[in-house]
């Protein structure tokens, strides 16, 4: 709301809207507006405009023991060591984590992973809170949880945006939870309703942070600043607090964190900054009138809560710091990618997690020829598991390439082709025993797939096609007919090579390309082609906005007669597995299809997964390899859907 215009309802009025303080950007000032109930329907109003309706959308809430949801012999893998928030909880720290929630310490008993194959709805845990005796547990995707001890209780709102919740915090008897989209919810011990900022204030849909306050509670947002309420009052407070990555308090005073500076909110109204260039990534106290920030260039910085404070830094972790947290004894401890780190010592001590994954975000998976399982990571990076094995390893000379677009193993070489976000790397099995770049003569750096072909090897970049044929490179791009120089994947299909591309599917020839078809030619469902399977005599073709389709031999694209609409397939996530043909989609889970449309139904499987987003897949005919966001799944070939 601009100076000057009063709110849309005519019960409310604007006490205040005044500017005040040195924006941290120089010529930026800071706006305060309040937002006050009239003293004689103070009461009533306050609770109507706070929200006190139910949701309009149904509750489901599910009780349930800590069981498995997949079938029987099926396993996950998570990063345990991705940590997101940190709480003291019965005397132990409970971590949230990209695998789930983490328990260590508690009553003496070795680190526990609650994950999805446990019933969480969603791996990654974004906040925690103690509330009514239970932990509360934050999830990306899959609504809130509440752990007990023993049993899980699954609570989710049937809306989007309310199922990414960001933040948790108890204030005033209640439980609050902030939420990406879908704004803030409060729960009482007894039903659950939104918290609807008063007409005139900011908008709060997307929550990054949220802090009790001593008579209220602070939301701070992604886009659009700071809301306190207290009582009958809602106080907003705009740019340059936009852009909100934490939220603490020092005595009265509220804490902000932004990607610039450290700034205080003081009661009185006045504003003042306390660290300048600084990324701030969390803020706790540490007892003793002590005040702890994290930053995004993994220091924690210590001072005293009262104004004007002088920081310094006090410990360094290997990473941003992703959560603060201290207990009632004065324990005090950090989450970063890196993993937990208790921080009463002189130096960071890590915290008991269980094994798992080095990274979160599966982007690869291949098998060799002795069945080892490889995993790339879009971070980087690639680990191997032996046949019979659950134990991932870093292998030798990839342990920090950089991100993994996609691996396969060349039978005729006996080498594992990993294509990355920098080069192309041959691996066989004990060192890379090859590399190349852009510098060597490919036609880009950001190679997507790799193929064999007719004794030489075929690369997709961003920049067209490349290939090296008895120690020379050619490459090819839209001058040469490519539909577009993005390409993504590449198969050989019929004695000829075909070309997945942002532009549609082009047939390569000796080099040359013979053919190009677009969307707009013979139902080719969207242009952006993401990966290839033969089938038959045919061609499955998928793509990102578009689905599936089956290229035939008459040159007509044929989709299936159930096709779940239009969705979006990540690139070389296709396999034909058991019989059918495996997609990983964006938002879908996997979408398994019959080898041909007359062959039954799509089926889909998503619960248990852990993230929607499935970026590999890889099958050994026993199990089907599942690579998402979050993790790695097995399930067992015959106890797909």
């Amino acid at each position: 709301m601009m100076a000057g215009e009063r709110p849309a309802s005519g019960r409310w009025v604007v006490l205040a809207l005044l500017a005040f303080g040195i924006g941290a950007v120089a010529g930026v000032s800071r706006f305060r507006q309040e937002i006050v109930v009239p003293a004689e329907r103070a009461v009533a109003e306050a609770r109507r405009a706070a929200g006190e309706q139910d949701l309009l959308s149904p509750l489901v809430t599910e009780t349930r023991p800590s069981e498995p949801v997949l079938p029987p012999g099926s396993w996950q893998l998570g990063c345990p060591g991705d940590v997101r928030a940190v709480l003291r909880w019965r005397g132990g720290w409970a971590m949230g984590t990209s695998a789930g929630l983490v328990l260590g310490g508690q009553a003496g008993q070795p680190p526990k992973l609650i994950g999805a194959l446990a019933g969480l709805a969603a791996s990654r845990v974004t906040a925690l809170a103690e509330f009514g005796g239970a932990l509360w547990l934050a999830t990306e995707g899959g609504g809130l949880a509440a752990f007990d001890g023993s049993r899980l209780s699954s609570y989710r709102f049937g809306e989007p945006g309310l199922e990414r919740v960001t933040a948790l915090a108890v204030a005033g008897g209640e439980l609050f939870a902030g939420t990406f989209g879908g704004g803030v919810v409060r729960y009482d011990g007894t039903r659950f309703r939104r918290l609807r900022p008063a007409p005139g204030a900011i908008d709060v849909s997307r929550v990054s942070a949220l802090s009790p306050l001593r008579t209220g509670l602070a939301v701070g947002t992604s886009d659009r600043g700071v809301l306190i309420i207290e009582g009958g009052r809602q106080i907003s407070y705009g740019a340059p607090l936009d852009r909100v990555t934490a939220l603490g308090t020092a005595g009265d005073d509220l804490l902000v964190g932004t990607p610039f500076a450290l700034q205080r909110l003081e009661a009185s109204g006045r504003a003042s900054t306390d660290l300048p260039d600084v990324h701030v990534t969390a803020i706790t106290n540490a007892g003793g009138g002590d005040v702890l920030v994290g930053t995004f260039e993994g220091d924690v910085l210590r001072g005293p809560a009262g104004p004007r404070p002088a920081y310094h830094p006090w410990r360094k972790l290997p990473g941003a710091v992703s959560a603060l947290a201290s207990g009632e004894q004065g324990e005090l401890a950090a989450g970063s990618a890196a993993g937990g780190f208790a921080l009463s010592g002189r130096e960071p001590r890590g915290l008991p997690r269980p094994g798992g994954l080095r990274r979160p975000h599966v982007s690869a998976l291949a098998l060799d020829a002795t069945g080892g399982l490889w995993i790339g990571y879009f971070e980087g990076g690639v680990e191997r598991i032996e046949p019979g094995s659950t134990a991932p390893v870093a292998v030798a000379g990839l342990q920090s390439c950089p991100g993994v677009n996609h691996m396969k193993w060349d039978e005729r070489s006996g080498r594992m082709l990993v294509s990355t976000l920098h080069g192309w790397f041959a691996h066989d099995g004990r060192a890379v025993v090859r590399r190349l770049r852009s510098s060597d003569g490919l036609a880009g750096e950001n190679v997507s797939a790799s193929l064999p072909v007719d004794g030489g090897m075929l690369f997709c970049t961003e920049k067209g096609v490349s290939v090296e044929k008895d120690g020379r490179i050619e490459s090819i791009g839209v001058f040469h007919g490519l539909p577009n120089n993005h390409v993504y994947c590449a198969v050989e299909h019929q004695g000829r090579v075909v070309l997945g591309t942002l532009g549609g599917l082009a047939v390569l020839e000796q080099l040359r390309v013979t053919r190009s078809i677009s969307a707009s030619a013979n139902g080719l469902p969207a242009n952006w082609v993401t990966a290839l399977s033969p089938l038959g005599p045919g061609l499955l073709v998928a793509t990102y906005g578009g689905g599936c389709a089956l290229w035939g031999p008459d040159g007509a694209f044929t989709r299936h007669p159930q096709r779940p609409g239009r969705f979006e397939v990540n690139s070389g996530a296709l396999i034909e597995v058991g019989g059918r043909v495996a997609a990983g989609t964006l938002d879908r889970g996997v979408l398994l299809f019959p080898t041909s449309p007359e062959g039954g139904p799509v089926a889909g499987l998503l619960q248990g997964l852990g993230h929607p987003d499935v970026t590999a897949l890889a099958s050994d005919g026993s199990h089907l390899f599942i690579g998402t966001e979050t993790g790695l799944t097995a399930v067992p070939v015959g106890a797909l859907p």
